[in-house]
């Protein structure tokens, strides 16, 4: 699937400029208001990946676009689609903002540690993304964790945060390849 989503991407590129293909975005369109979460996904994959012709492009429908994306992001169930639409690099963005207002602010998070944690875990494990986003959703973790002068006990209170991270991380030590020299 993310291969042909490379595909469409790529050929898209080379057409949209010239104003080419008019029933891509309303078909993308279509595939996020969809129930199926491979559409979906498939569809901010593509999304992520067409960013800066989104911009040129559906500027006058940034309002409806950013509440078509609210919608299906916060319905779906389903974490494969929430990772793709993380795709974007204005995802990198949003999560170096986040670190400093944990940096400075932990009880910030407090609420909602249990989904803020397990959505970093997510995304840390999602091996679709960049790597500079997973970085991110690492670093972050760690900010939280050592914010306990400020927030003390608060991560405490995910038992298993620990040992699933240190797992993530044994695991990505595993897909760094080594230099002979």
């Amino acid at each position: 699937m993310k291969k042909l989503c490379d595909m469409i991407s790529e050929l898209a590129s080379s057409i949209l400029p010239d104003n080419g293909w008019p029933e891509l975005f309303p078909f993308m369109f279509q595939c996020v208001y969809s129930y199926s979460p491979k559409l979906q996904e498939s569809a901010f994959l593509i999304f992520a990946q067409l960013s800066q012709y989104i911009r040129e492009t559906l500027i006058p429908h940034i309002k409806h676009l950013h509440g078509v994306f609210l919608q299906c992001l916060t319905k779906s169930g389903n974490s494969d689609v929430r990772i793709a639409a993380l795709s974007h690099a204005t995802a990198q963005e949003a999560l170096e903002l986040l670190i400093e207002l944990v940096g400075t602010e932990p009880r910030f998070s407090r609420r909602q540690l249990v989904e803020v944690v397990g959505s970093m875990l997510q995304i840390v494990e999602a091996d679709t993304l960049e790597e500079g986003t997973r970085h991110l959703a690492i670093e972050f973790m760690i900010t939280l964790a050592e914010a306990r002068e400020r927030a003390p006990g608060m991560m405490r209170k995910l038992p298993q945060f620990i040992s699933r991270l240190f797992c993530i991380l044994l695991q990505m030590l595993l897909d760094v390849e080594d230099e002979p020299a």
